[in-house]
């Protein structure tokens, strides 16, 4: 009875589940192969490709297998339904025309990048459903005036070295989706910054080694989801607007090589992501104030060298603890102190050309970070600086142009060496060097400036340079046959 029961309420909860849940079809077999109708444009496509390395034709391209399903073919990817949803035909050193693109009306990926396709008007528009667009390194040259202006869907456009030249259609940045755009290398093409709407889609803007030219808007600050901003080397002007410190989710921030003028935000510094900021090579002016918090900064390279900054270099500067990159050269700042820079812990470049510096005589004792680059050209020094000896990882080292003199000691000869300049000093070598010391290692360079260093005689050492590509000795005192060892193979 009890298991009669049982069965009689399993039966009636079943019944009540049908009523109460929703019914649910059988699952409908999707179709694994692409469609007819997207199959004839790529076969198309595939028809008028040819293989054309430095634009020169060469043979015919048949890059896939007709007897195959087309939703395998390489480059090509579809949707569960068969449609072509995304084209990667990028670096195969092609050309041709590809106009038979515009009948996959589902298309929303199209990667061209690195190809010879030299065409010069692009109708992309024609693709409904287009989202990313990379054409990098296609000598396109002119976009018209309504290029992609109406592309709704529009996410990620990259043309990036293409030759573009005119007038990039400003309406592109304002697309309501776009969230990365990458038109840098393309140094004869003209824009302007729109005045960007209220949280503005952006995430990544890429105009450097362009004509880009025009004040930077206030509107700037707008873009609040913006990671990465790359201006250098364009020809904006005037002062950086206050309102970038509005950017929370800068990662990477670069105004180098500009014309902007005015003085350094220093609530530049207290963007909470940021790690790279560029602001070199500009016409910025006056001192650059304290700012709260450096302990707990990101930041890990910093460039506001060649600018006309003045005063003290600010402590809060000195107290970055992830700081691997520090350019500050070529300003008026005051005389500085190397033992300033010891707290820097993570520092690996260190560049102060053209600022008055002093060390102190005791200075091969600093517990200075490990430098992988130092540049203190023209910095008024008078000898060696010590604490060199104690740089191990040392690559690059740039002395020129002080008034250093003698003999340059053994202990300056990091086997790590690639790069040395000395040149402008008076300064003369031993007549030999420990080579056949255990202890000693001299370093295998690539490039060695001695120029102007009243050096009297070819320096032997050089003997040993198997890979040294530049040499200079110009301006010296040198006086006789050149030696056959000085010819090198690398030269």
């Amino acid at each position: 009875m009890d298991t009669l029961h049982f069965l009689i309420s399993l039966f009636l909860f079943s019944c009540f589940l049908s009523l109460v849940l929703p019914f649910s079809p059988p699952q409908t077999h999707l179709p694994k192969q692409c469609l007819d109708d997207q199959r004839a444009p790529l076969l198309q496509l595939q028809h008028h490709l040819y293989y054309a390395p430095n634009f020169t034709f060469s043979s015919k391209f048949d890059l896939w297998d007709v007897n195959t399903d087309c939703c395998s073919w390489e480059g090509v990817t579809c949707d569960a339904y068969g449609h072509v949803v995304g084209i990667d035909l990028s670096y195969k050193n092609l050309s041709g025309s590809f106009h038979s693109i515009f009948d996959l009306h589902r298309l929303q990926h199209l990667n061209l990048a690195g190809n010879n396709f030299n065409t010069t008007v692009f109708v992309w528009v024609h693709i409904s459903f287009l989202s990313k667009l990379i054409l990098d390194g296609n000598a396109i040259s002119y976009l018209p005036p309504n290029f992609l202006v109406n592309s709704s869907r529009l996410v990620s456009l990259s043309l990036s070295a293409c030759n573009l030249n005119g007038q990039f259609p400003t309406g592109i940045l304002l697309l309501p989706k776009i969230q990365s755009i990458d038109i840098s290398s393309n140094d004869q093409l003209m824009g302007q910054l729109p005045e960007f709407p209220v949280n503005n889609a952006l995430l990544s803007l890429s105009l450097h080694d362009t004509n880009f030219s025009g004040k930077l808007p206030h509107s700037i600050g707008n873009l609040k989801f913006l990671t990465n901003l790359e201006l250098y080397y364009c020809n904006f002007f005037g002062p950086i607007p206050s309102s970038i410190a509005n950017l929370s989710h800068l990662v990477n921030f670069d105004l180098s090589s500009n014309k902007l003028s005015g003085s350094i935000h220093s609530s530049l510094f207290t963007l909470p992501l940021l790690k790279t900021l560029y602001l070199g090579e500009n016409q910025l002016v006056g001192k650059i104030d304290e700012f709260p918090n450096a302990s707990s900064s990101s930041i890990e390279r910093l460039y506001i060298g060649n600018n006309y900054l003045t005063g003290l270099i600010p402590k809060s500067i000195l107290q970055l603890p992830s700081l691997e990159r520090l350019y500050i050269e070529g300003n008026s700042f005051s005389t500085m102190k190397l033992d300033m820079f010891v707290q820097l812990n993570n520092l690996r470049t260190l560049w102060l050309n053209n600022i008055s510096l002093l060390i102190e005589s005791d200075n091969r004792s600093l517990t200075f970070p490990q430098l992988e680059s130092l540049r203190v050209r023209s910095c008024n020094l008078t000898e060696f600086p010590g604490f060199i000896n104690r740089q191990d990882k040392l690559v690059d080292l740039d002395l020129s142009n002080n008034h250093i003199h003698g003999v340059v000691p053994n202990w300056l000869w990091k086997s790590s060496l690639s790069r040395v300049d000395l040149s402008f000093n008076m300064i003369d070598f031993p007549k030999q060097l420990p080579l056949n010391d255990a202890n000693f290692s001299f370093p295998m360079l690539t490039e060695l400036n001695l120029g102007s260093c009243n050096i009297s005689a070819f320096p032997e050492f050089i003997k040993t340079q198997d890979k040294l590509v530049v040499l200079d000795l110009s301006n010296n005192h040198i006086h006789g046959v050149v030696p056959n060892w000085l010819w090198k193979s690398s030269l």
